[in-house]
């Protein structure tokens, strides 16, 4: 097991073939490649059986993994939810059979073994939960700042809120999204409290139509009852002036109010 920037790679000789590699990475799902040093396969499909070696309780027993499709003369590259299926095989003690027509006639298959897995799976999930950890630092928390009784979104914005829906859709672990609307002191408050839930609403909507779902949203409105600056100079109304995306976790804990 290794890593690199940002990445977690688990890989594995395959004797007469090449390298399985497992990719994981924060806010995407855990990619298996099979890097052959010598072209096998034909174009198709590719089927992936789990299958208990002689040593194995469950020993002689085989069962279809699933199937991915296949380029000739290019890498197998397996996405999830397979990838993880042939991790966990591996890892409960199975080996992985991959069957598919070859480019130079009948049929070809290659053995994935774990004899060297099981012992590095434990640092590959550590250090998936290390980049989880860090992609959730830069993701927990979003502010969306206005000018003075605007609600539109510039377009920095609108590439942050995407990344935003991006990390939520690839963190299952995010449980609640919650968009707070916020004012500052000008004007009467009735007036701050639709303009906030106006702010709120568009936040909100732009992450639905990334991708969020709904019933992940929270939407609320206050404005201007929690200010961030006390004071009334133009810098502490600007500060004022949010909208705030706070994600929450399933970390075990409980839920603390965002403000």
């Amino acid at each position: 097991m290794r890593q690199a920037e940002g990445l977690c790679l688990l890989e594995q000789g395959v004797r007469d073939f090449g390298v399985i590699r497992f990719v994981g990475a924060p806010r995407a799902p855990l990619r298996l490649e099979l890097l052959g040093h010598r072209e096998v396969f034909a174009d198709g499909a590719v089927g992936l059986y789990r299958v208990a070696p002689p040593w194995h309780p469950a020993h002689p027993a085989t069962a279809e993994l699933g199937t991915t499709e296949q380029r000739a003369g290019s890498a197998v590259l397996i996405a999830d939810p397979l990838a993880t299926r042939v991790l966990m095989a591996l890892y409960e003690g199975y080996e992985t059979r991959v069957e598919h027509a070859a480019w130079y006639g009948g049929d070809a298959a290659i053995r994935i073994g774990n004899e060297h897995l099981r012992g590095q799976y434990e640092a590959f999930a550590r250090c998936l939960e290390d980049v989880t950890a860090r992609g959730w630092s830069m993701y927990e928390r979003t502010r969306i700042e206005y000018p003075s009784d605007k609600t539109e979104l510039s377009e920095a914005d609108r590439t942050r809120l995407r990344q935003v829906a991006e990390y939520v859709l690839a963190d299952p672990a995010v449980t609640r999204v919650f968009v707070d609307g916020h004012t500052d002191d000008v004007g009467p408050d009735y007036a701050n409290l639709a303009l906030s839930k106006r702010r709120a609403e568009q936040v909100a909507a732009f992450l639905e139509s990334s991708g969020v779902p709904a019933k992940r949203l929270v939407v609320r409105y206050h404005g201007s009852k929690y200010p961030v600056a006390a004071g009334d100079t133009d810098a502490d109304r600007a500060e004022n002036r949010r909208t705030t995306v706070r994600l929450e976790r399933d970390w075990g804990g409980g839920d603390v109010a965002s403000r």
